[in-house]
């Protein structure tokens, strides 16, 4: 099995930049996403990055999800900021 950024190709559809690495003896996969969308010099540097993650003893998988899960927090804080300063203004508006 090949380890480290290879792509895969899906033919015709589309060509995926992936990265296969082992973590506590498991086998895993992430996508860094479609060429040509994705460049090799973008795909080289997420492929560093995770070997980096990797050497500091942290998942690059887990570590992508906990960084969608922050933004999508910190998005719903501005959402719920938002929608606050709204209503805010709205009440004030109606005094």
């Amino acid at each position: 099995m090949v380890m480290g950024l290879f792509c895969m190709f899906n033919l015709p559809v589309a060509k995926w930049w992936r990265y296969r690495y082992r973590f506590n003896g498991t086998t895993k996969m992430l996508s860094m996403g479609v060429y040509p969308d994705v460049t090799l010099k973008e795909a080289h540097n997420q492929h560093v990055h995770f070997k980096e993650l990797l050497v500091q003893g942290t998942d690059p998988s887990q570590h992508r999800q906990e960084q969608k899960i922050n933004a999508m927090q910190i998005m719903l804080f501005v959402d719920w900021k938002l929608i606050f300063s709204l209503l805010s203004v709205e009440s004030l508006s109606l005094s």
